[in-house]
């Protein structure tokens, strides 16, 4: 049986509480969703999230950007990794329901025709609706990749449009966008929690306001790149906030710098974080400035 080749509660002690994750015992499983293929997807982003809980070697990846990583936190954001393991356990040796499991994973692009992961040598951060089930995933490439043009990101989304750590916004009204979920981890694993982010620096949406002033968020410091491109960015945003009165603060950083290469650089970086947020400024960029830059 395939519960022999993959224990069904495998990552089970280690799910997310549901203290952060309303409907736990929902997790991955969308209704509208063939149950078979839920229960699969449940079981690849278990192993994931087991496997980045056994690996010294990739929680270090974490420590070496200025994240204090612990155990505590990759179980609250079901953070996982993304290797051969779970691979080698559904190889076509066990038969026609390893295929069953491939098969509808491909359906749902985690697995390539060449068999491997999607999101292989990747750490992973899943997105999680207001229910607690997985609609999206951002992948930040961790291990060598032997070609030209390598690819550090990876986004995939089943679902509509939701934020990394979406459930912060239900416990604040002032927020801090990041453009990522590492830059998020930053905040976070320095003390600061009413922090969400995208999946990347233009994966802002309609859908993302929609949800800031479905919960009436009336303050977002833009904590995005202070590039060329971030600037742009965020003057793209904050006119989206800005025109929904939710009030748009923008965190000085500096010049080609974001959130985490800022972190880096200090020792003790709860308090360099925490004057980064409270020196915030008001980013209200014209619509005449904007198409200039």
């Amino acid at each position: 049986m395939f519960s022999d080749v993959i224990p069904l509660n495998i990552g089970v002690s280690t799910m997310v509480p549901g203290a952060y994750f309303p409907g736990m015992e929902d997790l991955f499983v969308d209704p509208g969703m063939d149950s078979v293929k839920s229960m699969h997807l449940k079981i690849l982003f278990n192993q994931y999230h087991q496997t980045l809980l056994e690996s010294d070697k990739q929680k270090s990846w974490f420590k070496d950007r200025a994240v204090d990583i612990t155990d505590d936190i990759i179980r609250r954001f079901h953070l996982g990794f993304a290797d051969t393991s779970i691979s080698k356990k559904i190889s076509r040796k066990h038969g026609r329901e390893s295929e069953y499991f491939r098969g509808n994973m491909r359906q749902l692009g985690l697995y390539k025709s060449t068999g491997y992961p999607f999101f292989h040598g990747d750490i992973i951060f899943p997105l999680f609706d207001d229910h607690g089930g997985i609609t999206a995933a951002y992948g930040r490439r961790v291990t060598d990749e032997n070609r030209s043009h390598k690819l550090y990101h990876r986004h995939w989304t089943i679902g509509d449009p939701v934020f990394f750590n979406q459930a912060a916004i239900e416990l604040n009204s002032t927020i801090i966008l990041c453009k990522t979920p590492l830059e998020a981890l930053t905040f976070i694993c320095a003390g600061i929690e009413n922090v969400i982010s995208t999946m990347g620096i233009y994966s802002f949406e309609a859908e993302h306001l929609a949800i800031l002033e479905k919960h009436n968020i009336r303050e977002v410091t833009l904590a995005f790149d202070n590039s060329d491109q971030g600037n742009h960015v965020s003057g793209l945003i904050s006119q989206c906030l800005n025109a929904s009165n939710i009030h748009c603060l923008r965190l000085q950083l500096p010049k080609n710098s974001d959130v985490n290469l800022f972190a880096q650089r200090y020792s003790n970086r709860r308090e360099a974080m925490r004057y980064l947020v409270e020196t915030g400024f008001p980013c209200n960029q014209s619509y005449e400035n904007l198409l200039r830059s």
